[in-house]
């Protein structure tokens, strides 16, 4: 991208705040915020450092389970600005339904970064990042062997809420500037 995601704005709105209008509209017990972004009002969500710098995703998603004190945490990365409420909440209900976590599965593959994760699985998330194993599909194969997530099945007019923004073009398709 060539620069900080979250500090685009869509709609007058930065990204970072669009999301975080998301995730409160699904009425979650606590917020947590982990990488950087512009800084937020006191009170409205906790800012959480990575367990881990420098190590992506697997590092925010540790530290905030770890620190969760529901058995559930909802991830939502800042550039996937189509996501819903509706449809993070349909995943939350399987998760509670199955008693574990779920991750939208596509034909091919999966999308770690919109997801329900049991706290359960922080030890698995801590122990990757010790051993210098980043990649979130390893966390996923990790977390299922161990009974602790399932899939999501996305239907085909499902796939839209997980558009992101990965390139300056990417970002104008999606009217981010």
């Amino acid at each position: 991208m060539g620069r900080d995601k979250a500090a685009l704005r869509r709609a007058g709105c930065p990204l970072w705040l669009a999301q975080l209008g998301t995730l409160a509209a699904t009425q979650p017990a606590e917020i947590f915020v982990a990488g950087k972004c512009a800084p937020i009002p006191a009170g409205t969500v906790e800012m959480i450092a990575d367990l881990r710098e420098d190590c992506g995703p697997l590092g925010g998603i540790a530290a905030a389970l770890k620190r969760a004190r529901a058995p559930w945490v909802m991830v939502l990365a800042v550039d996937m600005p189509a996501m819903t409420p509706e449809f993070l909440l349909a995943m939350l209900r399987r998760a509670q339904r199955k008693d574990c976590g779920v991750v939208p599965h596509f034909d091919d593959g999966f999308e770690p970064l919109a997801a329900i994760y049991p706290a359960d699985a922080a030890p698995i998330a801590v122990r990757m990042l010790e051993e210098g194993r980043l990649a979130l599909r390893e966390f996923i194969g990790e977390a299922m062997g161990a009974g602790l997530l399932v899939d999501y099945p996305v239907e085909w007019e499902e796939r839209r809420l997980f558009a992101n923004m990965n390139t300056p073009d990417e970002a104008r398709e999606h009217g981010a500037r």
